[in-house]
């Protein structure tokens, strides 16, 4: 399985917690339990629910593992492929939509790891443009409910992975709508179960809390977050540099040990003091800073001509309104920040090819059905006639 050693570690402590207390979110950490998310940059980073598939089924961890990612991968696809068919008209439109859901699929599940889940929250996006065109409101309705649910389960398992798919959802619900009595409708639906999914999260981790209380185990207070300041740090050292920066958590780590021994690993401080040296770099080297930057955005515009393609050109030359065009780029530019403040890898990345994938489909299908079709079949008469 390839995965990384520090995930099947935490896997496996996880499982041991499980099996030891049949409660879902523990971990064993240096021999005792402790809250999954502790020491872990503050969300949990693994499916918490692995557990439960090798205890109830018997399986091994890598079987658990494998069926999360085909779940994941396969129900994402299906949902993906089944709201663009709703928008296809011709066999040509259905055919690219297949081959580049698949496509984008397979490229997320090479990744592996946590990072596709990405792809999967986005994948509910094609349909909220398909009930969208068919002007339908209970439909509407039933799936911002849905999408509020998928955005705060999707980001509890890794936080902002995604909020590309919030976005996505209220743009288009105001831009479409604007404001109406309808708007607001599908905007309290979003966040009913948003809320609803939220409320149900908080309950589970005071449950796990409790147990651990009633065991006399100290956990602190939970703090569902993510290591900011200090993925920025390192990722200053994307490029070659005479200022020491590499990319590796250990490039954070010393920086702060140099400046704030005592500061705890992860800690406020700890954050604190990566954010106090990264302003400090942007003072004093503000050209190093912008060059990494746009080496960034470089191989940022160079995945999404791979992602997007033709796709491109067809938004260029056939425009699409503005409630279908905005929210994408919403999502493309949402899903390539983790790129940006920290390196434009392929597993920081799959929401971004994921989003710019789904724009190129949508934008090919429009182009399609508003004269491009036409347009290719009278170029090939003309051929044929000569």
């Amino acid at each position: 399985m390839d995965i990384m050693p520090c995930r099947l570690e935490l896997f496996n402590e996880t499982i041991a917690a499980f099996k030891a207390t049949g409660v879902l979110l523990l971990r064993i950490l240096n021999g005792m339990l402790a809250p999954l998310e502790q020491g872990y940059g503050g969300d949990p980073e693994i499916y918490p629910f692995v557990p439960v598939l090798v205890d109830w089924f018997h399986l091994s961890l890598d079987q658990a593992i494998w069926w999360t990612y085909a779940v994941f991968i396969g129900l994402g696809s299906a949902i993906a492929i089944t709201g663009f068919l709703r928008l296809c008209t011709d066999w040509v439109s259905r055919t690219i939509t297949v081959i580049g859901v698949l496509g984008v699929g397979a490229v997320c599940y090479v990744v592996y790891d946590i990072y596709l889940v990405s792809f999967f929250a986005l994948c509910f996006v094609p349909w909220l443009f398909a009930l969208l065109s068919e002007k339908k409101i209970l439909p509407l309705a039933l799936y911002c409910l849905i999408a509020g649910f998928v955005m705060v389960g999707v980001n509890f398992l890794r936080l902002h992975t995604a909020t590309a798919l919030g976005l996505v959802v209220v743009t288009t619900v105001v831009l479409y709508y604007r404001w109406s009595v309808r708007a607001v409708v599908l905007l309290l639906c979003f966040g009913l179960g948003a809320g609803v999914t939220f409320w149900g999260i908080q309950k589970s981790l005071e449950s796990r809390n409790a147990y651990l209380d009633t065991h006399g185990i100290e956990h602190g207070s939970t703090r569902v977050s993510h290591t900011f300041w200090h993925n920025i740090y390192a990722g200053l050292g994307f490029v070659t540099n005479d200022y020491g920066l590499y990319y590796s958590d250990s490039c954070s780590v010393y920086k702060v040990r140099e400046v704030a021994p005592e500061a705890v690993y992860l800690s406020d401080e700890y954050e604190n003091t990566l954010r106090d040296e990264i302003i400090k770099l942007c003072k004093t080297h503000p050209q190093f800073v912008l060059k990494t930057l746009f080496a960034k955005c470089g191989i940022l515009l160079y995945y999404l001509l791979m992602f997007a393609n033709i796709g491109l050109l067809c938004a260029w030359f056939y425009r699409k309104p503005w409630y279908l065009e905005i929210p994408y780029w919403f999502a493309l530019w949402f899903s390539a920040l983790p790129g940006v403040v920290t390196v434009p890898v392929a597993p920081y990345l799959t929401g971004f090819f994921t989003a710019a994938t789904f724009y190129g489909i949508h934008s090919i299908i429009w182009a399609l059905q508003h004269g491009l079709y036409d347009k290719i079949a009278l170029r090939i008469r003309r051929l044929m006639s000569k």
